[in-house]
């Protein structure tokens, strides 16, 4: 597993992103499209700098038929597909990350694997059986998978813990960072608390902060829901960051329209 020596800062960078109308997620809205940044988040230690989820990457944008039809729903915005860009505001190249660690295996967040074969790749067994599944599809290995680390390590949530009473299915990854079983959105995805930091890297969970509370779900409609994983899971996650932000717990989502910044 990876170890740490001190988090200096955790910083998020947009790596492409996409525009959707909001009346296709949530009913009595307008068709006004609204963004929805790629964010990744880097990790910067003593030692190494580390990522959780890599974006979309210049592979969105390639033939075949199933990112076609992604690209139909979602209309992707080019800014920083390139990811390099991002990476040159922090002086930093793709061989400076060592760990690289996937939440889930959707086009938005493996965008870039290809550039971090070198890195130790952390992920849930649930995430690893499906990244096997779509390097065999030879446009997504070529667009945005490559070849496959060497060094990864698969995590089953082996643990209970209870954060400030809510309980999460959790497994520890070092002594600062703690996997959590965010499912809903997807299978076992993985989000990352910071305990010292009262952060938690929340992922997928929701698009946006905003439409956490049970009265904002039921505004979504029936596609928005379809494209859960599972619903009541879904629900049963944002109630839990929910009260953890009630409780003064920040809570970043990789969809929501924050601007590049420092977290800490």
């Amino acid at each position: 597993m990876s170890t740490v020596s001190g988090i200096d800062a955790i910083y998020r960078v947009h790596i492409g992103g996409c525009y959707v109308k909001e009346n296709l997620i949530r009913y009595k809205a307008t068709p006004t499209p609204i963004f929805f940044p790629a964010s990744c988040f880097l990790i910067k230690t003593q030692k190494q700098w580390s990522m959780v989820d890599c974006g979309y990457s210049e592979g969105i944008l390639k033939r075949h038929w199933g990112l076609a039809i992604y690209r139909k729903i979602m209309t992707i915005e080019p800014y920083q597909l390139d990811l390099i860009s991002a990476f040159d505001k922090l002086g930093i190249t793709p061989a400076d990350i060592k760990t690289v660690y996937l939440t889930h295996v959707h086009p938005d967040h493996i965008g870039h694997l290809y550039r971090f074969h070198h890195a130790h790749w952390i992920m849930t067994e649930v995430a690893y059986r499906q990244l096997l599944r779509w390097q065999r599809i030879k446009p997504m290995k070529e667009a945005m998978i490559g070849s496959i680390s060497s060094n990864i390590t698969t995590i089953n949530y082996s643990k209970q813990l209870e954060i400030e009473g809510v309980s999460f299915n959790a497994f520890p990854l070092n002594s600062e960072m703690i996997a959590l079983d965010l499912s809903g959105h997807s299978r076992q995805m993985m989000g990352i608390f910071f305990p010292q930091k009262k952060l938690i890297l929340a992922i997928d969970a929701n698009w946006r902060k905003d439409w956490m509370s049970s009265e904002a779900l039921k505004r979504y409609t029936f596609a928005a829901r379809m494209v859960q994983n599972n619903w009541q899971q879904y629900q049963e996650t944002n109630q839990k960051l929910s009260l953890l932000s009630e409780k003064g717990y920040q809570i970043e989502l990789t969809h929501d329209n924050q601007s590049e910044s420092r977290l800490f």
